[in-house]
């Protein structure tokens, strides 16, 4: 009855998981592991086998998410070649680049926003030539997919802005790093929350007057130096966030990436903006001045980056 089972389920699974799984009955019956186990084993890998390509090896997590509050969360793994599989130049650079360190990075979108997962994969490819130029790679690319965290979509007032996020984002990002604990993030939202701008008045009778503003930030990242910020917000550190204005921005040259510029935040730990690389904010004098291989980081920002050596840029055995 059990080898009756056992014949059943192996062959209703794909051709390419056969021997695998074959090898694996052979290996739970010799054992003698009871016939309980080993249909929950082969039912798992069933599963497995089965799921779409690209989200292998994350099918539980998925369902973990989804049961915590990530409503139609959709995780998609891609490589990255398959950014843009008619790019033969960037296939070409990438295959011949020796790269020296590796990352893994996280993208999360919501499919209420105008981040779409064709401007990712653009934006992403992007930001992987800026690192090469450093010879750093990305080993695992993730795409998240949300309609919403608890309801919300974290478009609007919700949100991050800087270190000070209200509380559902907090626990938003702050289970999404126990569930990616060796990646660095990039969150597209749709707008940032409104900002507490400060009114002196001339007359010294008068007293300050706090109002509340529009965000019209584009881009920004967290980064490691806030260690003496509180413990529950460090888990933002090494978080990079998105609003639609950094997408309709019209004054970025076209060899300009937001996301490198923000890694290069991250990987450097740095809060300034140097001159003459893809740090600098002067976009009227990159246009006019820069040649387009000149907006990227410069060696010794190359270098600052392996000698600091966050704890997730790992080295390439």
């Amino acid at each position: 009855m059990s080898d009756l089972i056992i014949k059943s389920l192996v062959f209703r699974t794909n051709e390419r998981h056969y021997f695998l799984m074959s090898g694996s009955i052979s290996l739970l019956l010799f054992k003698q592991v009871p016939l309980v186990v080993c249909i929950q084993f082969l039912l798992q890998s069933f599963v497995q086998a089965q799921a779409p390509e690209g989200r292998r090896g994350y099918v539980a997590l998925e369902k973990q998410l989804q049961i915590q509050g990530f409503e139609g969360a959709e995780i998609r793994v891609l490589d990255e070649l398959s950014l843009n599989p008619l790019d033969s130049s960037f296939a070409n650079e990438f295959s011949t680049n020796e790269a020296t360190h590796g990352l893994k990075l996280l993208v999360v979108y919501f499919s209420s926003s105008r981040w779409t997962e064709l401007e990712l994969k653009r934006r992403t490819q992007k930001l992987l030539r800026h690192l090469l130029n450093c010879k750093i790679k990305i080993n695992e690319l993730v795409f998240l997919k949300l309609d919403s965290y608890k309801g919300e979509s974290l478009l609007g007032e919700r949100g991050c802005h800087y270190l000070k996020c209200d509380s559902k984002t907090f626990e938003m990002t702050n289970r999404l790093v126990q569930k990616f604990p060796d990646f660095l993030m990039n969150i597209y939202v749709e707008e940032f929350p409104s900002v507490a701008e400060k009114v002196i008045s001339l007359s010294p009778h008068q007293k300050k007057v706090y109002f509340r503003s529009r965000n019209t930030a584009r881009a920004f990242a967290i980064l490691r130096r806030y260690k003496h910020q509180k413990i529950r917000e460090r888990y933002l550190q090494g978080t990079m966030w998105y609003s639609h204005r950094a997408l309709d921005f019209k004054h970025y040259p076209q060899a300009y990436s937001t996301e490198a510029h923000e890694m290069g935040h991250v990987l450097m730990n740095l809060g300034g903006h140097p001159s003459r690389t893809i740090m600098s904010i002067d976009f009227t004098y990159m246009n006019k001045a820069m040649a387009p291989e000149d907006i990227t980081f410069a060696p010794y920002q190359c270098q600052v980056m392996i000698d600091k050596r966050v704890p997730l840029l790992t080295p390439i055995q």
